[in-house]
């Protein structure tokens, strides 16, 4: 029955999940040395700056075409 419930809604009922099937990675950062959790820190936000910067031609790009699409503003509020 449950081979027909897991086809039918593409779920797993929880019951049917054993604790050895399943094991969490839990990655906590509290014994990490001050040095480690700087180096994260600025990782993390040159990434994100470098992402951002290369996500703002493409967003410029498709303000520029709804621009030239439409007549209205760019942003409703």
């Amino acid at each position: 029955m449950h081979v027909f419930y897991q086809d039918l809604t593409r779920k797993v009922p929880i019951e049917h999940v054993h604790d050895a099937s399943f094991t969490p990675i839990l990655i906590s950062c509290a014994k990490c040395s001050l040095y480690n959790r700087r180096v994260k820190r600025v990782l993390d936000l040159a990434l994100s700056l470098a992402c951002i910067m290369l996500s703002l031609p493409i967003a410029l790009f498709v303000a520029i075409a709804i621009k030239l699409e439409s007549r209205g503003p760019l942003f409703f509020w």
